[in-house]
C-alpha cells in the first residue's frame, strides 16, 4: 500500500498579486461606502439646520409682525374710542371697563438702514424715527465734515482692515467718531440703552455682513449666523442684503430688538462671547454709568479688532473684554 504525504502548500507571486489586489480593491469599496454616507449625513444634518434655522427666524418675524399688529390696532381703537366722544354716544360700563383694560402702550418702532462704517465694510443701522435727539444716533459712520477735515493720512489702509495699520493709526480714530456735531461727550446713563446696545452689537458683527445670510443660491447648506441680530433684521429687508442701499430703509419693532438682545444672549460659550453677551457685561459694569459715548465707541474699536467668525457669528475672547472694559471704563477716570 502506497503512503500518500500531503505537502505544504506555497503561493506563487501571481496568487499574492491577486489576493493583494482583491484586499486592496475591497478597502476601497470600503472607505468609499463610508465617503458617501458620511455625505449623506452630512447633507441631511445641514439641510435640517438650515430648515431650523427659517423656522427660528419665520417665528421671530412672526413675533415682530404681532407687535406691529397689536400697535395698529390700538391706534385705530384710540380713533374709534375718541369717534364716540366726539358724538356723544355712551357706551355701557362693561364695555368701556373691557376697552380699558385693552388699551395697551403703542409699541414703539425704529427704522434700519445700512451704512458703511469707518473701517470700510457694511454694517446695519438702527435709529428712533420718531426721537430728535441726536445722542441716541450710536453710529460709527462718519459723517462728511469729520472725514474731509481729518488729518488722518492713512484712512485708505483702515479701510481695507489692515489691523497694523488700525494699530498705528489708532491715535487717529477719535475725531472719525462723531456721528453727530455735539460739544463734549454724552454721558452713557442719559441715552437709550436698547438703540446704544443694537448698534454696539451690529457693529461687532459687521465683518459677518458678507457672509450672514450665506450663498443665495445654496439653499440647502445652513448660514450658521440665525442667532445674530444682523440676520434677523436682514430677514425683515424689502431686498436682499447685496441689493440693499443706504436709502433703503424698513421698520422694526423696539420691542422685537429687546427680544432679540434677551435670546441671543442665553448661549453658553467656553471662554468667548458674543456681541450680545458683550453688551451685557458692559452694560453691567459698575462704572457704566459713569462712563461716556466716546469710551463706547473707543471700546468698540478695540474689540471690533479682535472679533473673529468661526462660521457661527462673532465671538471675543472673554478674558480681552474684561480687560478693554476696565481700561475704557475706569483706567485714567477721576471719580
Amino acid at each position: 500500500m502506497k503512503k500518500f504525504s500531503f505537502r505544504q502548500y506555497q503561493a506563487t507571486k501571481k496568487d499574492g498579486q491577486l489576493s493583494k489586489v482583491g484586499s486592496e480593491d475591497t478597502s476601497s469599496r470600503r472607505r468609499e461606502q463610508l465617503r458617501k454616507a458620511q455625505k449623506t449625513h452630512r447633507e441631511r444634518k445641514e439641510a435640517y439646520i438650515r430648515f431650523l434655522e427659517n423656522e427660528v427666524l419665520q417665528l421671530r418675524a412672526n413675533e415682530t409682525n404681532l407687535f406691529q399688529k397689536a400697535q395698529a390696532l390700538n391706534a385705530e381703537l384710540g380713533r374709534l374710542r375718541k369717534m364716540l366722544a366726539e358724538y356723544g354716544v355712551d357706551m355701557d360700563p362693561t364695555t368701556q371697563s373691557s376697552l380699558l383694560q385693552s388699551n395697551v402702550e403703542p409699541v414703539p418702532s425704529v427704522a434700519v438702514s445700512i451704512r458703511a462704517n469707518i473701517f470700510g465694510g457694511k454694517q446695519l443701522h438702527v435709529e428712533d424715527a420718531n426721537s430728535n435727539v441726536q445722542y441716541h444716533d450710536f453710529s460709527f459712520s462718519p459723517s462728511q465734515s469729520s472725514v474731509v477735515s481729518s488729518p488722518n493720512s492713512g484712512i485708505l489702509d483702515l479701510l481695507r482692515w489692515d489691523k497694523q495699520q488700525i494699530s498705528r493709526q489708532e491715535t487717529h480714530l477719535q475725531p472719525i467718531y462723531q456721528p453727530f456735531s455735539t460739544s463734549g461727550s454724552t454721558n452713557l446713563s442719559i441715552c437709550d440703552l436698547t438703540i446704544t446696545g443694537i448698534e454696539f452689537v451690529l457693529t461687532l458683527e459687521s465683518p459677518c455682513m458678507a457672509h450672514v445670510q450665506g450663498n443665495p443660491h445654496d439653499h440647502f447648506n445652513s448660514t450658521g449666523h440665525s442667532i445674530t441680530v444682523s440676520s434677523q433684521l436682514l430677514s425683515q429687508a424689502p431686498t436682499p442684503v447685496e441689493e440693499l442701499t443706504p436709502s433703503t430703509t424698513w421698520e422694526q419693532s423696539k420691542v422685537g430688538l429687546e427680544r432679540l438682545l434677551e435670546i441671543s444672549a442665553h448661549l453658553d460659550l467656553q471662554g468667548e462671547v458674543t456681541p450680545v453677551q458683550a453688551w451685557d457685561y458692559i452694560k453691567a459694569h459698575p462704572y457704566f454709568c459713569y462712563g461716556e459715548i466716546d469710551c463706547l465707541r473707543k471700546l468698540t474699536a478695540w474689540l471690533l479688532k479682535e472679533a473673529k467668525c468661526h462660521g457661527f457669528g462673532v465671538v471675543i475672547d472673554k478674558t480681552i473684554l474684561e480687560e478693554k472694559t476696565f481700561e475704557a471704563f475706569v483706567v485714567g477716570k477721576v471719580f
